[in-house]
């Protein structure tokens, strides 16, 4: 009957809830660890945002510049890192490394395992993209001192022309009246490294003021993101 097939629908749906929600709090412990950058959140920002946004306690190691290079040789000798970088996640007896890889992992093992392939891509493309502008400001910053003011303020003025092409890889993977990539009820890797890289730009002075307020779909994505109580709670004990 049609009554008994709805009551073993809505259990079966309310046990996939249970099941997720169990997912989603308990994968840990999850231990983040990545470089003390004051304002700037860097490569760990959107790992972080990914962990906040589906509620996943972590613990958080800060390293400072002075205590790198020792790190930096226990990751390698240890095995914990072969190629000696941050960021690195602990999940359990699991160490994570490689930003993108790392965003990947906790995508399938906070219960999106079995989503639809094409919307991940979705996500993961949008990760690709956005890390490879990051790491274009990156070399930049941390590079060779000389022509490095040059460099990064030619860098800032190819800035409204990219957000521009994002804006357009939204209105393709967005539907509308939905905020985020692949149609999600939850923002993913994708979504975590826009919105970390634009909170890092705008601390930097890269973005001038109002120009994400003035791309729909983007400020759209933004305003729900920060929204969230866990990340708007972190947002807040940033502010001076």
């Amino acid at each position: 009957p049609a009554s008994k097939f709805n009551t073993l629908f809505i259990v079966h749906i309310n046990s996939f809830d249970y099941v997720f929600n169990k997912m989603s709090s308990n994968i840990g412990p999850v231990k983040l660890t990545y470089f003390s950058l004051g304002k700037i959140i860097g490569r760990g920002g959107a790992i972080r945002f990914l962990l906040q946004s589906h509620g996943i306690k972590f613990e958080e190691e800060k390293v400072e510049f002075s205590n790198w290079m020792k790190l930096k040789t226990d990751l390698i000798e240890s095995g914990r890192n072969p190629f000696g970088q941050l960021p690195v996640v602990q999940v359990g007896d699991k160490t994570l490394f490689e930003t993108n890889s790392i965003i990947s992992y906790l995508t399938s093992v906070i219960g999106y395992q079995n989503a639809d392939a094409y919307n991940l891509h979705k996500q993961n493309a949008i990760v690709d993209n956005v890390t490879s502008v990051k790491a274009k400001w990156i070399n930049i910053a941390f590079g060779p001192a000389e022509n490095k003011e040059a460099g990064l303020e030619k860098f800032k003025e190819t800035l409204p022309g990219y957000f521009a092409d994002l804006e357009k890889a939204y209105e393709k993977f967005v539907s509308p009246g939905k905020l985020y990539l692949g149609d999600f009820d939850k923002p993913l890797g994708g979504d975590c490294e826009t919105f970390a890289t634009i909170y890092d730009f705008k601390n930097l002075g890269l973005i001038e003021p109002g120009l994400i307020e003035k791309l729909p779909k983007l400020n759209a994505m933004c305003s729900a993101f920060e929204a969230q109580p866990e990340v708007a709670a972190w947002l807040k004990s940033q502010s001076p």
